[in-house]
């Protein structure tokens, strides 16, 4: 009868992916973590990057621009891959980004940024997806006319140089699909690309996302 039961779950859990699936699930984040070095990076790493602009607010006197912003990031871990036949049908886990390694990214021309603590969602070939929401606070071109300011923002490894990291714009390097209406300011015309560049410190190359935008006083 226990048999009978384990299976009539297990068919559920397959159907489903319910909580029901949730021992699956447990077991299987233990053996992929199991000696897992979340300090340490996948290699080879492809890093597909690119920001949703949620709400621009500008202070027009000092020209600082705070923005909030969902960063897009999407790489590939094979340490945490399985097959999804060996573990009920699961094909996702929704695990802590500060469980498994993430790109040390950093907005470069800021003064203050800070990033919300989310969920990364694995996949069984071993993708990640990780769309932390985050602040910005940056300055744009003063003084503010009647055709708004110029702002950029350049964000990219703090660590990581070009060779280690092969930067790519994701699918939608730059939208604003999730604008938020009540926002005071908008963007328009980005300019986008991923630039290397050679620093003081080091002779290594290192690549970072840039975006140009104008932003005005909404209608």
């Amino acid at each position: 009868m226990f048999a009978q039961i384990c299976s009539v779950l297990l068919l559920i859990c397959v159907a489903s992916q319910t909580s029901l699936c949730s021992p699956v699930k447990d077991t299987l984040l233990r053996d992929l973590l199991h000696d897992y070095e979340k300090d340490v990076d996948p290699g080879n790493i492809t890093l597909h990057f690119g920001l949703s602009y949620n709400c621009a607010n500008l202070d027009r006197a000092t020209g600082e621009l705070t923005s909030t912003i969902w960063e897009q990031f999407f790489w590939t871990d094979p340490r945490l891959r399985w097959v999804p036949a060996e573990h009920a049908g699961v094909r996702r886990l929704n695990v802590p980004a500060k469980r498994i390694w993430t790109p040390d990214f950093k907005i470069f021309n800021s003064d203050a940024a800070q990033r919300d603590d989310v969920n990364t969602v694995i996949s069984s070939d071993g993708s990640v997806i990780w769309i932390p929401s985050a602040t910005y606070k940056t300055y744009c071109s003063v003084p503010y006319t009647e055709q708004g300011s110029t702002c950029k923002l350049r964000v990219g490894s703090w660590t990581y140089d070009a060779e280690a990291i092969n930067l790519q714009l994701s699918k939608t390097p730059f939208d604003t699909d999730a604008y938020i209406d009540y926002c005071p300011y908008t963007v328009s015309d980005a300019k986008f690309k991923i630039e290397s560049k050679l620093y003081p410190c080091c002779p290594e190359l290192y690549s970072s996302f840039e975006v140009e935008f104008k932003v005005h006083a909404s209608n």
